[in-house]
C-alpha cells in the first residue's frame, strides 16, 4: 500500500469535513443577513407605525384598567396594602383583623377606618367654616368694604 492510498482516505474526509463546515458557516452568515435584514425593516416599521400602535396600546391598556374585574383587583390591592401599613403603624382594629386570618374582613375593617376619617375631616372643616363666619374679625371682616361711588 502506497503512501498515497494511506493519504487519500484522510484528505476525502478532511475535504469532505471542511465543505461541511464551510456550508455550515454559510448558513450561518445567511442567517445573521436575515436577521439583520428583518432588524431594518423592523426599525422602518416601527419608526412609521410607532406613535399610531403607541396610542392604540394606551388605549387598549386604559380599557382594560377600566374593566370590573382590574378595577376590583386594584382595590383589593390598595385596602390589602393599606391594612398592612395600619397594622405597621400598631392599629390594634386591624392587626386583630390580620391575626384572624381573613383578608376580606381586613379591607372592610381599613374601608370603616377610612370612612371614619373621612367623616371626621368634613365635621372639622364644617365646624372651621361655622367659626369663620362667627368670629366678628374673621375673614369676612377683612375683606376690603364695596366702594361707593
Amino acid at each position: 500500500m502506497g503512501l498515497l492510498d494511506r493519504v487519500l482516505p484522510w484528505t476525502t474526509a478532511a475535504q469532505r469535513d471542511a465543505e461541511v463546515a464551510r456550508q455550515m458557516a454559510q448558513a450561518a452568515e445567511d442567517q445573521v443577513y436575515s436577521a439583520q435584514h428583518d432588524l431594518v425593516s423592523e426599525r422602518r416599521r416601527v419608526e412609521t407605525d410607532g406613535p399610531m400602535l403607541a396610542g392604540q396600546r394606551a388605549e387598549e391598556q386604559a380599557a382594560w384598567e377600566r374593566t370590573p374585574e382590574v378595577r376590583e383587583a386594584k382595590e383589593r390591592q390598595r385596602l390589602n396594602e393599606a391594612a398592612l401599613r395600619m397594622a405597621q403603624a400598631g392599629d390594634p382594629a386591624v392587626t386583630a383583623v390580620l391575626a384572624s386570618g381573613d383578608p376580606a374582613a381586613a379591607r372592610a375593617e381599613v374601608l370603616r377606618q377610612e370612612a371614619e376619617q373621612r367623616q371626621r375631616e368634613e365635621q372639622q372643616r364644617a365646624q372651621m367654616a361655622l367659626q369663620a363666619k362667627a368670629t366678628p374679625g374673621g375673614p369676612s371682616a377683612s375683606a376690603p368694604a364695596p366702594r361707593m361711588r
